[in-house]
């Protein structure tokens, strides 16, 4: 009596309805998602990159203690205004980047930041107000209090004349204060994303499309060219 074991063949190949697909195809399509991530990477962080810094001005501190396993963090009082700064029309358009660390957001809950920029005369020329970071469903706790950072562009203004201008920055979440660190970065001459290399990903991410549905029909083309076995 003889035992027969066969080993089961096993394609690593891409497929795609069931047959495989070509080299060239799968090329066509790594080629569309490269152009479509660095449009999109290149949207949100052009304003990141452009311009100069002028000012860091710091909200509120924080000092962490490292255990092994823990991290225990406190906190010290926050300002609600910082400034003046001197800024004029020939640093427009100027970027306002927030840098926050925060506790642990629980599920449903919302973390958002008002800023509101005035002159010398204390007139509003710019405020805004949006939320900076949400809770999900399924994210853990820090342990120990640790804190995590985001950093994110809050927006950008140009103000009218040169003088003496000064931040008021205001924290709010539903149930409890989740700030533990804050400081705003003020940048000069932040330029958006450029509209010309926007339309050029796009219009790469259309002809690596094009290329990876005509690479399909040449494909299928040479399927049926192929002789058939009796």
């Amino acid at each position: 009596m003889s035992l027969t074991v066969s080993r089961p063949q096993v394609n690593f190949s891409a497929t795609l309805n069931g047959r495989p697909m070509n080299p060239a195809r799968l090329a066509w399509a790594a080629a569309v998602m490269a152009a479509i991530g660095f449009t999109v990477f290149y949207s949100v962080a052009a304003p990141f990159f452009s311009g100069q810094r002028v000012a860091d001005l710091e909200l509120q501190s924080a000092s962490a203690l490292q255990l092994p396993g823990i991290t225990f963090t406190k906190s010290g009082p926050r300002q609600e205004t910082v400034g003046p700064i001197d800024l004029d029309p020939g640093m427009n358009h100027i970027g306002l980047v927030l840098h926050v660390g925060h506790r642990h957001i629980s599920p449903m809950e919302r973390l958002s930041c008002q800023i509101t920029v005035r002159d010398e005369a204390g007139r509003v020329v710019w405020d805004d107000d949006r939320v900076i970071a949400s809770g999900r469903i399924g994210r853990s706790a820090a342990v120990g209090g640790a804190i995590s950072h985001l950093t994110a562009m809050f927006g950008t203004l140009s103000v009218p004349q040169a003088g003496q201008y000064s931040f008021e920055v205001r924290f709010a979440s539903q149930y409890s204060d989740v700030v533990r660190s804050a400081s705003l970065e003020v940048r000069r001459n932040v330029s958006g994303a450029s509209r010309s290399v926007i339309v050029f990903g796009v219009g790469a991410a259309f002809a690596c499309f094009l290329g990876f549905v005509l690479s399909g029909q040449t494909h299928d083309d040479e399927d049926l060219s192929l002789p058939r076995a009796a």
